[in-house]
């Protein structure tokens, strides 16, 4: 039954090429009858050289496939010239170049354990060692360029070593293999379906460029990739649907093409087992769909890799340190010893830990000057950050004094100045040591900061109190008898004024009232009596009041009360009287008939409340009034004139 099924293959097989070399006359295979070399079979081709046909000899052992034969040269073994011969070892001559379809083709049985390939060949066609499992090793020459369809399908290969050479592999071509590693050659362009797939493929090695496949060429058992250095496209499917586990990228890497690495399918579920994946900045595109969405992506911010993530759902870690934010102190008080400054660093996706994702060293560390930091990426991390801290004297250390108060507000702020000296050394400002300001364009509590450069480090903060300036153009603006109105000028920056009274027995100013304006009416005074006011301005803030630094004071009085003139006529002259009132003196005017009035005497001292005027004309008329007034710093300050009383001289 084995031989029928075996005759009837050949059969049909033979038809076939028949077939196909008649159409095509000229492109005949074979140009001369079969023809028999010892152990040999052979036909000339069209061109006049040998194609082994077949083998008739008796070793089985080793059979050497002859590089001529009757003095023609061979250069190709023919289809099933040994199909199905039971031959532990082949060894193929210099100067064959091809080896067509199922020339070894070991389906019903072959014994083939060893191929020794010369480098002259350059084709080996579809099913050429197809089934031969025995072969568990096979070394490839440099120089061969095509392996077609199923070449060596279900040889137990344990190793699979192709050369650069190879740029076309067929569909199922090292399917069943038992290689645990591959590395797909540089100069490799096309591979077909399946070509590698098996139980026992692991770790594939991806050195070629202008790969082109239809369809996956893997099977699920392939867990690593290595796509090599100087590689700079991963073409579409690549990898698709195996079980990775890890995937290496080169730094020469531009494109990862759709679906490249993108998970295995379990019916109708796609489960991912690339649990990370690490691609380098020089990666410009990525394809839809190149990754899980569970698959953590590693890359630099901002990147293609970055953008990928975002869109597709991947996590994604910033793996550059060069763009990690770090935190540590920047200024070193000298101690003559090395400063290693501890750095805290905090990153997009993930905080790196030190000595596993990132190392530290440290240089120009001692001195006074600049030291640094190197932060270099290690593991799945890379890039490089130089981060600079200072070394100089303290400045804390250094005696720090400011200009004399008082600070008074002024919208533009307040500068108080600053003296600065370390030992006996007075620092220079803008060399040594800088100052800023907080808060000191408000009334309250403001700070100044002197923050050592050049040489010195650190900072020192003083606080100052900004207050409200002193209350100008304090005045009485109206006063009565039992009333004084002051007034003042507006104060800058103050909410409302405070208004004291001077105590003379206790030579203390008593606080009186608090007003928003600036005027103040005293009430329920005396007529006539001196009065000390003082006011400041103030602000509250919160639970603080800031005050003016010092009270502007006003002496002054109220009016005296208005006198009650009484004249008596006597001859040729008028004597005037009036009830003694609180007052340093009076003032008494005259006129005669329609006149005008004159002063015609001041008389000082509040009990001096008469007066005498001779030399009238008899017969006249005289009119007279008269007013008090109390002298307040040199100043009188009057009060109402009397009642006019008008007399005729007798």
């Amino acid at each position: 039954m084995k031989n029928q099924k075996f005759s009837f293959r050949k059969l049909i097989m033979f038809l076939a090429f028949v077939m196909i070399f008649s159409a095509f006359g000229a492109l005949s295979f074979s140009a001369s009858a079969q023809e028999v070399c010892g152990d040999f079979l052979y036909e000339l081709n069209y061109e006049g050289y040998a194609e082994i046909t077949g083998y008739v000899g008796k070793n089985k052992n080793e059979v050497v496939i002859p590089s001529d034969v009757d003095g023609y040269e061979v250069k190709a073994i023919q289809k099933i010239a040994l199909y199905n011969k039971n031959i532990n070892r082949i060894v193929i001559s210099e100067g064959i170049e091809v080896i067509r379809m199922n020339a070894f083709d070991g389906e019903y049985g072959s014994t083939i354990s060893e191929v020794i390939f010369p480098d002259s060949l350059r084709i080996i066609e579809d099913g050429a060692f197809y089934k031969s499992n025995s072969l568990f090793s096979c070394e490839f020459n440099e120089g061969l360029e095509f392996i077609g369809d199923r070449a060596f399908a279900y040889c137990p290969l344990e190793q699979i070593e192709l050369p650069d050479s190879v740029t076309e592999i067929g569909p199922y071509a090292f399917k069943g293999n038992k290689a645990k590693e591959l590395t797909l050659p540089e100069n490799l362009e096309t591979v077909g379906i399946y070509a590698f797939n098996s139980d026992t493929l692991e770790t594939v090695t991806y050195s070629c460029n202008n790969l082109s496949i239809d369809s996956r060429i893997f099977g699920y058992t392939v867990k690593n990739v290595i796509v090599s250095e100087g590689v700079t496209n991963v073409v579409d499917n690549a990898f698709d649907q195996c079980n990775l586990i890890s995937v290496k990228l080169p730094s020469t890497l531009v494109k990862i093409g759709n679906a490249a690495f993108r998970s295995s399918a379990v019916g109708t579920v796609w489960v991912n087992t690339l649990k990370k994946v690490i691609i380098p900045p020089s990666v410009k595109v990525i394809g839809d769909d190149a990754f899980h969405e569970d698959t953590v992506i590693y890359g630099q911010k901002g990147s293609v890799a970055n953008r990928y993530a975002s869109t597709y759902g991947n996590k994604f870690i910033n793996n550059d340190v060069s763009l990690m934010t770090y935190y540590y102190k920047t200024e070193w008080a000298y101690t003559g010893e090395e400063i290693c400054p501890d750095v805290t660093v905090t990153n997009l996706g993930y905080n790196p830990t030190y000595n596993t994702d990132y190392t530290l060293s440290y240089s120009d560390n001692v001195k006074i000057g600049t030291g640094k930091i190197t932060v270099k990426g290690k593991g799945d991390f890379i890039g490089q950050k130089v981060l600079s801290f200072r070394i100089g004297y303290d400045i804390a250390n250094a005696k720090i004094t400011l200009s004399k108060a008082p600070y008074i507000y002024s919208p533009n702020g307040v500068f108080p100045s600053v003296t600065v000296k370390y030992g006996k050394k007075t620092l220079s400002k803008g060399t040594d040591y800088t100052v800023t300001y907080t808060n000191n364009k408000a009334i309250g509590v403001a700070t100044l900061t002197v923050k050592g450069i050049g040489s010195y480090v650190g900072s020192v903060s003083k606080s100052f109190t900004v207050i409200p300036g002193n209350v100008s153009g304090f005045k009485v603006s109206s006063r009565t008898a039992s009333t004084l109105t002051l007034k003042w000028n507006k104060v800058n920056g103050a909410d409302g004024y405070a208004i004291y009274l001077y105590n003379a027995s206790k030579g203390t100013y008593a606080y009186k009232a608090s007003v928003k304006g600036t005027s103040y009416t005293v009430k329920k005074l005396k007529a006539g009596t001196k009065y000390t006011y003082a006011v400041k301005a103030y602000k509250d803030i919160k639970k603080s009041r800031y005050t003016s630094n010092s009270l502007t004071t006003l002496t002054t009085s109220t009016a005296p009360s208005k006198p009650t003139l009484t004249v008596t006529v006597g001859k040729a002259k008028a004597t005037l009287s009036w009830k003694k009132g609180t007052c340093s003196g009076y003032e008494i005017y005259m006129k005669s008939g329609n006149g005008s009035y004159k002063k015609i005497a001041t008389l000082k001292g509040s009990s001096k409340v008469s007066y005498t005027k001779s030399k009238l004309t008899t017969g006249k008329t005289y009119s007279f009034k008269v007013r008090a007034f109390t002298t307040v710093n040199g100043k009188n300050v009057y009060g109402d004139y009397s009642a006019v009383k008008s007399v005729k001289i007798k």
